[in-house]
């Protein structure tokens, strides 16, 4: 199985410059075998030149020579992959205008653009090109580019290291990703033994995806418990007003400015946003993995909840719309599936994702879970499913018919108890002084940790508080607008 592992490295000055020429070297590449594509005609060839064409006949380039052979390659191949998906786009636009389907919003898809002037493209270095060495990854520099450093730069390196926090078995790949001036994120790609699936012990666990209630669970043994999203929605409101204030400060500044312009204010809040929503995902993803482990679960059970975003809602007004749509692109699903399919499948259990229509307003005592039983008047105000004189929590509800759906599909006939539903144990996201600790932004190529006191769960205006002071401390004054 592959993995990969994700770090913010902050490189010296030497080495800077040599991942920045290597950033060049990639875009200029790019362009190269973009424009060959775009101008085949023009330049002579008989039809427009793919990926094997060009590996071959751009190997005498200047900024092919100027990459290792494998990152080259690599580069080549992703002009590919974008040439093809705009294939796939303009024949189904094509075929959509043809059928009178076209929406007035739908224009023309566009090939590839050309990578601007003093961009930073982004490139690997594949398992042929490194090496491990004392708890560093050692990376070869081309010949071509070696000759320019010490030129111009009079820098004599035939290498360039970067620690590793940790060790990894078989490195696949390494990537590196411009962030600012001397910091670059950094994935490693690297594949790690699947451990043996666990044999079924018809013990299992459905989860239900919500937004305040993140991931409610149901044990088929009779008890449940939600992983809250409250963390994850004040983090997402907090950033979410606070960007959308700059970003109207800069329009009322720069009313013509080019749409998509933002300030390095914003990006960095847009940054912070998004390393907090993945540990929160990452940490309520490791809770259900370590529960798993510690009660001898064989499977687990999700609901499909993909389309909820494309699903017609009625709302009775357009604030509940929008705060709706916004903890709905907060809770980011994809993410959650992802997590939580790779580290299941690092301990041997199985994921099951199925569709859970009707699963939140049949009742528990119902039959089967079908349209026939579907009934939304049962799930009524703050989370609660009433059914005659039974009052159920109306999240561990969904889980418990998740459960029964994923029966229904497999015809496991096995008993299902309804204890548990009523008051499912409620688990939070802690937010302590690691939490923020494991952000650890290097702003101002000043080292600084943000951090923030008090207890594991803080309320909504506690966390918005204790965030905006670490906001304060970390930007300042020091970052333009």
């Amino acid at each position: 199985m592959l993995l990969t592992y994700q770090f913010e490295l902050n490189v010296d000055e030497k080495t800077s410059i040599v991942l920045g020429h290597l950033c060049y070297a990639a875009s200029k590449l790019f362009n190269v075998g973009n424009y060959e594509r775009k101008e085949y005609k023009t330049l002579g060839f008989e039809k427009m030149p793919d990926w094997y064409d060009q590996k071959k006949r751009l190997k005498d380039n200047i900024w092919y020579k100027s990459l290792p052979s494998q990152t080259s390659q690599d580069v080549l191949a992703r002009l590919n992959e974008a040439w093809k998906s705009y294939f796939a786009l303009k024949s189904r636009y094509e075929y959509r205008k043809e059928k009178g389907h076209l929406k007035e919003y739908e224009g023309e898809p566009q090939s590839p653009y050309y990578k601007k002037d003093g961009s930073h493209t982004n490139f690997k270095y594949l398992q042929n090109s490194i090496k491990v060495i004392d708890n560093q990854i050692r990376f070869s520099i081309p010949k071509r580019l070696k000759e320019h450093l010490e030129e111009k730069y009079n820098i004599k390196k035939d290498f360039f290291y970067i620690p590793l926090k940790r060790t990894f078995s078989i490195i696949k790949q390494v990537e590196f990703v411009y962030m600012d001036k001397n910091r670059y994120k950094v994935y490693i790609i690297y594949e790690e033994d699947i451990k043996k699936k666990k044999e079924d012990n018809k013990h299992y666990i459905s989860i239900d995806i919500g937004t305040k209630n993140l991931l409610t669970v149901y044990d088929n043994n009779g008890s449940s418990f939600i992983v809250s999203g409250q963390s994850l929605l004040n983090t997402n409101y907090y950033f979410s007003k606070r960007i959308a204030y700059y970003q109207s400060n800069y329009d009322k500044c720069y009313p013509n400015h080019k749409k998509g312009v933002s300030t390095n204010r914003i990006k960095h809040l847009y940054e912070l946003k998004n390393k907090r929503i993945n540990l929160i995902l990452h940490r309520a993803s490791r809770y259900i993995v370590n529960y798993c482990n510690n009660h001898d679960i064989s499977k687990v059970i999700i609901g499909d909840v993909m389309g909820i975003l494309h699903q017609k809602k009625e709302f009775n007004s357009n604030k509940d719309k929008h705060r709706y749509n916004q903890n709905m692109r907060a809770i980011c699903f994809a993410r959650i599936y992802e997590y939580l399919s790779y580290k299941l499948k690092q301990v041997g259990i199985e994921l099951v994702i199925i569709d859970e229509a009707y699963s939140s307003g049949c009742s528990p005592k119902s039959l089967t879970v079908s349209k026939d039983y579907y009934d939304k008047t049962k799930r009524k105000h703050r989370g609660l499913f009433v059914d005659g004189n039974d009052i159920y929590n109306a999240d561990a509800v969904g889980a418990y018919n998740i459960m029964r759906l994923f029966r229904q599909e497999a015809r496991y006939y096995f008993p299902i108890p309804l204890k548990g539903l009523s008051n499912p144990r409620r688990e939070y996201i802690p937010v302590t002084d690691q939490f923020l600790n494991e952000d650890y932004i290097n702003w101002n190529g000043k080292a600084g940790n943000v951090g923030i006191s008090g207890r594991n769960y803080p309320t909504g205006y506690e966390l918005v508080e204790l965030i905006n002071q670490s906001i304060t401390k970390m930007l300042g004054n020091s970052i333009s607008e």
